[in-house]
């Protein structure tokens, strides 16, 4: 079915594992690939569990992950499985559901009033004054939601009173099981280092493979997070064929593509 095939392809997503010397290079070329919209991420791995005490400037400790989307509106990524409330979620309703507060004020681009006009107006604080969206700097902001919305979730807004003045803020709340937003910075602990890898490798082949293999758990949260059950993962570059392995145990299929004697001697086994 061409229009599946299509979607397939559309909502595909590219990472690239680099060091310090190619990683920057790369990314302005990937922008003129991909195109900038369509970057996601720079993922900082920590490939070294411990310093390099024979470095001569620096003791290098993490490689860049790149992440580009085919379509970054088209893109769908899995959240990360959490038993632990985020710490930012400090505060409980009468009802014992966990939430934050966000300031109403739109903060960051497009904040100003001349950005949004139909979203400045007033708001009536619990003392019966008018309040504005003020930016810091004293000019007319706007709020993050229109008239429409803040009616008909007024039961999130939350007032602040500091120094005599009022400041709206609204609630977030925790959903359980939601899950929580991959993060950028993965720790050896967590996803394996240099160190790991090369063990997994001579526990398998008996013999040292490669000088910087990638880890199994790393290959494992990067299909966790891009891919589904079915999906096609692709390695253009298979070395000892971690990929093709990973993805193989998580029920992808997928294609590996290399051209050393490794091809038979360690990515086919």
């Amino acid at each position: 079915n061409k229009r599946l095939q299509l979607s397939w392809i559309e909502q595909g997503s590219i990472w690239i594992t680099l060091d310090d010397n190619e990683a920057h290079y790369c990314k302005v070329m990937c922008d003129s690939i991909f195109g900038r919209k369509n970057f996601v991420t720079n993922v900082v791995w920590e490939k070294s569990d411990s310093p390099r005490m024979d470095a001569k400037l620096f003791s290098t400790r993490h490689d860049h992950i790149l992440v580009y989307a085919k379509k970054v509106e088209n893109l769908k990524l899995t959240r990360q499985k959490s038993d632990e409330i985020p710490s930012h979620y400090n505060k409980k309703d009468k009802d014992g559901n966990i939430y934050y507060l966000k300031s109403l004020r739109a903060m960051g681009g497009e904040d100003r009033r001349e950005d949004r006009e139909s979203m400045y107006f007033p708001l009536v604080a619990p003392d019966g004054s008018e309040v504005f969206p003020i930016r810091q700097d004293g000019s007319d902001g706007r709020w993050r939601w229109g008239k429409n919305k803040i009616e008909k979730e007024s039961n999130r807004i939350e007032w602040s009173l500091s120094k005599g003045k009022y400041s709206a803020y609204y609630r977030i709340f925790y959903k359980e099981g939601l899950g929580v937003p991959p993060e950028t910075i993965w720790k050896y602990e967590e996803v394996g280092s240099n160190r790991t890898s090369k063990a997994e490798i001579k526990a398998i082949f008996g013999r040292k493979a490669f000088d910087t293999p990638k880890p199994e758990f790393l290959i494992k949260k990067i299909l966790e997070i891009s891919t589904s059950q079915g999906d096609i993962v692709l390695d253009s570059f298979l070395g000892s064929g971690t990929t093709s392995a990973v993805a193989h145990k998580m029920n992808r299929k997928y294609i590996g593509i290399e051209l050393g004697d490794h091809a038979t001697t360690h990515c086919v086994p």
